[in-house]
């Protein structure tokens, strides 16, 4: 896993293209290119009196990554385990999420990682927390957030964006994981110049983890 970015760790970007297929590459530059107007997108409409809040891009980012994970899962038919929990609300899980959120060479929670240089165990605890509180009063993400609100707002985004950006920008649904993982990282590079990259990956990942598990019956 590389990074892709905007002007930085341009030496670590090109050696993780260089280790690219030509497919790959081809996929990665465009979307590396298209990454950019999604980010100045975010900050334009999350903006306030006080400029841009680099945090709450944060969790956009994220959770549009994990969103990406869920919708393209359904987008190509593949099958996902739905859990339905003692409140009566669904989670979608199993394999095929896991590839794009955790297990593929362009993951989203490896892009995470790639940037901050936390391991893989962190997203395992996060993974395991998430799994034991899920369905309950005390399952919040980002420390204090109910999870439901979370995924309206930012899925009401995802589908603003989705037919003049997602599907412009990408080939195929596959790569909707892939074009938010870069959009998250680069957001997530930005973040940890104002606080701690602990703190910033756990954000991250907690949120992206979360919202790839939800759909309308989570809500």
């Amino acid at each position: 896993m590389g990074l892709f970015g905007f002007g930085k760790n341009k030496e670590a970007e090109k050696q993780a293209v260089a280790e690219a297929s030509s497919d790959e590459q081809e996929m990665l530059d465009r979307l590396c290119s298209r990454a950019g107007n999604i980010i100045a997108m975010l900050k334009s409409v999350l903006s306030g009196k006080n400029g841009t809040d680099l945090y709450i891009v944060t969790l956009y980012a994220a959770g549009l990554a994990g969103i990406a994970c869920h919708e393209a899962v359904k987008a190509v038919g593949e099958p996902m385990v739905e859990v339905e929990c003692a409140n009566g609300k669904k989670y979608y899980m199993g394999d095929a999420v896991n590839r794009y959120l955790h297990e593929n060479k362009y993951s989203v929670t490896g892009f995470a990682c790639a940037i901050t240089n936390m391991p893989q165990s962190s997203v395992l605890a996060i993974v395991e927390r998430q799994a034991n509180a899920m369905g309950t009063e005390r399952y919040v993400v980002a420390g204090n957030m109910d999870p439901v609100d979370l995924y309206k707002h930012i899925k009401g985004c995802w589908d603003g964006i989705k037919d003049n950006m997602t599907l412009s920008y990408c080939k195929r649904p596959e790569e909707w994981p892939v074009l938010y993982g870069i959009v998250m990282q680069n957001v997530v590079r930005e973040a940890l110049n104002l606080a701690p990259k602990e703190a910033i990956f756990n954000t991250a990942v907690d949120v992206a983890c979360a919202l790839s598990k939800m759909d309308l019956e989570s809500l």
